[in-house]
């Protein structure tokens, strides 16, 4: 393992601050080796394949409680500054390149499906009258959900990583993607 204590302990003789950094749903090679049963599905149900993220479900709440438990554990360990929640997002480079799109884990298309009477698995696939190329009202419904779902999720992550803190000086950033 990295000698993080080593590595504060010289920042802070330095003059810097450090912060654990957490791309999520990126958790760390081992949790994800570990819980293959949380790994975020794309819409064949095969894990998703968004660049070097191996992606965790955290639409599913037993893998989000497990994460933000392996998450906590982390934090108590080193002393870090503060936490930066960096590039929060689902997968998906184009409909085109379906293989990287998420959150298409069973937990998210229930989700999506209790609350517009469908499965979006049903976007892409040819047959079905939801189909993305012929139902662009459809896509817009799965689009809107995901960005409110990515709301969600910061939202959530945001309240516990400050509730963590309360005892602690530590900080918060935010790191967002943009469209550019």
């Amino acid at each position: 393992t990295y000698e993080y204590e080593r590595l504060i302990e010289l920042a802070h003789q330095n003059g810097m601050l450090v912060y654990a950094w957490f791309v999520l749903p990126f958790v760390s090679p081992k949790f994800y080796q570990d819980n293959p049963q949380w790994h975020e599905k794309n819409p064949f149900g095969e894990d998703v394949d968004v660049d070097w993220r191996n992606a965790m479900a955290l639409t599913d709440p037993e893998c989000m409680e497990a994460v933000k438990k392996h998450l906590k554990k982390y934090l108590e360990r080193f002393s870090f500054d503060g936490v930066n929640l960096a590039g929060l997002h689902f997968g998906g480079e184009s409909l085109e390149k379906p293989k990287t799109l998420s959150p298409f884990n069973e937990a998210a298309c229930k989700g999506f499906s209790e609350k517009n009477g469908f499965d979006p698995r049903d976007l892409l696939k040819e047959e079905s009258p939801r189909f993305w190329k012929e139902s662009p009202e459809n896509l817009n419904l799965f689009f809107a959900w995901r960005k409110n779902l990515t709301t969600e999720l910061h939202r959530e992550l945001i309240g516990f990583f400050g509730g963590l803190s309360k005892n602690k000086n530590t900080a918060l950033v935010v790191t967002t993607l943009d469209g550019m």
